[in-house]
């Protein structure tokens, strides 16, 4: 069964918390850590804000800002690798996943603005 954006978002995020506790206890890294962090938990809190949304137009600014975090945490978690503060086999499983979710939150958004009334 295909999952929901927002079952591979909070899947995301559990993976990110798992990730940081061991690179906070191992490498006693705390400030990407917490950027990242922040960053994953906002995706996974502005999907569902999205289902509420007022308007499609609302609906699409919260996917769109989802995707925004996604590109930050995105970005974080290279930033990780190249300082070799994870190792290469994590960055790529993990980068693989951030990369899944980012396409399944650009499909979400095409797929808002394709239901929007034309004028």
């Amino acid at each position: 069964m295909k999952k929901s954006v927002l079952e591979k978002s909070l899947d995301f995020t559990l993976r990110i918390i798992l990730l940081l506790q061991l690179v906070c206890e191992v490498k006693d890294e705390y400030v990407i850590a917490k950027q990242i962090l922040g960053s994953s938990t906002r995706i996974s809190a502005n999907i569902p804000e999205s289902y509420f949304g007022l308007s499609k137009e609302d609906v699409i600014s919260k996917l769109s800002i989802a995707l925004k975090d996604w590109e930050e945490a995105r970005y974080r978690l290279k930033l990780l690798s190249r300082s070799k503060i994870i190792n290469k086999q994590t960055f790529d499983s993990t980068f693989t996943d951030c990369e899944e979710l980012g396409k399944m939150l650009t499909a979400s958004i095409q797929a808002a603005k394709q239901n929007l009334p034309q004028d």
